[in-house]
């Protein structure tokens, strides 16, 4: 065992269960963006759907056309 794990294991010894808690939610948050960092990235269902219902594959690109074409963000009030 390394110096380092044993002087952490010493130091561990000696906290009060609200620092062990405390160390513990952060060790795990340690262990959490470890898995994500050797995560492939994009996820494999990116790209999976090819077309949208309309059949078009720039609707995001032209998300204000289609907005505007429904009416969002006119005053109706009169």
């Amino acid at each position: 065992m390394s110096e380092a794990r044993e002087e952490l294991i010493h130091l561990i010894g000696e906290l009060s269960e609200a620092e062990v808690n405390t160390l513990l939610s952060t060790a795990r948050a340690l262990d959490l963006s470890k898995v994500r960092s050797e995560s492939s990235w994009p996820p494999a269902f990116f790209g999976s759907i090819k077309h949208a219902a309309n059949g078009r594959t720039d609707n995001a690109r032209s998300a204000d056309d289609f907005l505007a074409e429904t009416g969002f963000g006119q005053d109706y009030r009169g």
